[in-house]
């Protein structure tokens, strides 16, 4: 032991544990496609993406939102939820270019054409994620969920 703080992870899940959280699921069939410093970038960003959210609580460390101060550790929500945004990402989902698809006022081919409200755009794309279910599984953990409304688009 050198004496020295033990640095704090950059992201809320390793590559090793994203890996083996994904080798369960039918959508993380295409993560073994990714190279190493890819799934590490991705998770890195999904890191940032969940602290970018005002959460209830104090940090526990200035580096990250989680764990809080009714915390010991990382809850497992929050890895998932960084597993999630990681994979949405590599598959080059950006929220602010689906949320600005979503604001188009028509879309149409030929004499087929197709209309949406433009006032609505999905929660998660509001908050920065580019995956619903991340958004859905840190939700929970918002300093004020009841100022986040949804609409069915």
């Amino acid at each position: 032991m050198s004496g020295q703080p033990e640095a704090t992870p950059r992201s809320y899940m390793s590559v090793d544990d994203a890996d083996a959280y994904f080798a369960d699921t039918l959508q993380g069939m295409s993560w073994p496609d990714y190279s190493d410093q890819d799934k590490q970038r991705a998770l890195n960003s999904a890191t940032d993406t969940i602290d970018n959210l005002a959460y209830y609580g104090t940090a526990l460390t200035e580096a990250h939102a989680f764990p809080r101060s009714n915390e010991l550790e990382v809850p497992s929500r929050v890895k998932r939820a960084c597993a999630e945004e990681a994979m949405a990402l590599l598959k080059g989902v950006d929220p602010v270019t689906e949320a600005e698809s979503v604001r188009r006022k028509s879309h149409g081919i030929a004499s087929v054409r197709t209309s949406f409200d433009t006032d609505i755009v999905l929660t998660n794309y509001q908050a920065g994620f580019a995956s619903r279910l991340a958004f859905e599984l840190v939700k929970c953990y918002l300093a004020d969920p009841s100022e986040i409304y949804f609409d069915r688009v």
